[in-house]
């Protein structure tokens, strides 16, 4: 809940959940807001039952309206925003536009982008993709990619949990022990068994 949020259009929003930017803007809410021409980002808390949310100007061009905004691939962070050149709402659908990118102001923060072929990369390189600690749009790819490959993918998901730190692929993984595979599978991984029969560890 926001209270001072006042009368507005919101046309799009995005939870940003990664490294790029500076840390302040992680975990934010970022609303692309039509009638106050700005981007708006939001620092949620907990609030009981509930959340509170303070409100911050995140992006705001005074002859542009944003009718949407979303985050860059690949963990990279930067954020793209698009701008629409309209005093009002237009008669015409075709108006001119233009794509704004957001990303770090010092090259040394900033991430690049790690582009491959899931569906043809290495067990390895999907669970490296779980525990790279940005954001889950990423991991979320890798882990769909694990599951559909099936059993033999993930046989060492396991080990794998307990050798890891907290909370990079602990997080994202316990999924994967058993939920592709059915409930008897996953009972024995979560009672100290390995999917594979042999010794593991209770997570």
């Amino acid at each position: 809940m926001v209270k001072d949020m006042g009368r507005g259009v919101p046309v799009g929003q995005t939870y940003y959940d990664e490294p790029g930017l500076p840390e302040r803007y992680r975990g934010n809410l970022l609303l692309a807001r039509w009638g106050r021409r700005a981007v708006t980002r939001y620092v949620v808390r907990r609030h009981g039952a509930t959340f509170q949310a303070t409100e911050h100007v995140f992006s705001r061009r005074p002859r542009h309206r944003p009718p949407g905004r979303c985050c860059g691939p690949g963990g990279g962070g930067n954020v793209f925003v698009t701008l629409a050149y309209m005093a009002h709402n237009e008669g015409s659908p075709v108006y001119r536009s233009d794509l704004l990118m957001i990303r770090r102001k010092d090259p040394a923060g900033r991430r690049r982008f790690r582009g491959f072929d899931m569906l043809e990369a290495s067990p390895q390189q999907l669970f490296a993709e779980l525990g790279r600690g940005g954001s889950w749009g990423p991991g979320r790819r890798a882990y769909v990619e694990l599951v559909r490959r099936g059993r033999d993918a993930v046989a060492g998901v396991v080990d794998r949990l307990k050798a890891s730190n907290p909370p990079t692929v602990r997080v994202s993984s316990p999924g994967l022990v058993g939920r592709p595979f059915g409930s008897t599978w996953l009972g024995r991984a979560s009672e100290g068994g390995s999917p594979t029969g042999g010794p593991g560890s209770r997570q």
